[in-house]
């Protein structure tokens, strides 16, 4: 994936951190983040799942029906709803940022989950959500990422608490911290 956002987005390797472990908002104990993409548009906060089957939501929870190739047996999972958790550890992110001095809207932390597999299909409810990105939406999702030139000469050149924006150094500084 990491190679993906850098080819077919244009991001530099420093705009993308893999697997990054957010203190909770006690700071007790630590979430992970499987990316984090740092654009013009904001910080992305991204899960990602490579579930196969029919994915449903049913109450609090997501349904996951993967039906056995050959046979008549559908397996049935309950998992907990992921936009609720990457909207929390996002959530999460921002007061670890915001605990480090930096003036950063809350707007910013934009959470998404995407889908690799080709094989998993969202119900019609879940298609609508902006917070999903299924394996058909991944290339126009990864090519919505590129900034254009006036948008990086805007952020390079904004100090950040007239912006309210996090620039890069911000979160490479505790993108460090959150490793060690």
């Amino acid at each position: 994936m990491n190679f993906v956002t850098r080819t077919i987005g244009g991001l530099k390797k420093d705009d993308i951190f893999c697997n990054l472990r957010i203190p909770n908002q006690f700071q007790t104990a630590k979430e992970e983040v499987s990316l984090l993409i740092v654009t013009g548009r904001g910080i992305f906060c991204i899960d990602v799942k490579d579930w196969r089957g029919e994915v449903s939501v049913q109450k609090q929870n997501w349904q996951l029906k993967l039906k056995q190739e050959g046979q008549n047996i559908t397996n049935i999972r309950q998992v907990p709803d992921p936009i609720q958790a990457i909207t929390t550890k996002a959530d999460h992110l921002w007061n670890h940022v915001k605990r480090s001095g930096a003036s950063v809207r809350r707007s910013l932390f934009l959470p998404r989950v995407l889908f690799l597999s080709a094989n998993c299909q969202l119900d019609g409810e879940l298609r609508q959500r902006r917070e999903l990105v299924s394996h058909g939406s991944l290339d126009a999702f990864v090519c919505s990422l590129k900034e254009g030139y006036v948008a990086w000469m805007s952020d390079a050149l904004t100090p950040s608490w007239l912006s309210g924006e996090c620039g890069h150094f911000v979160v490479t500084v505790d993108y460090y911290r959150l490793m060690g």
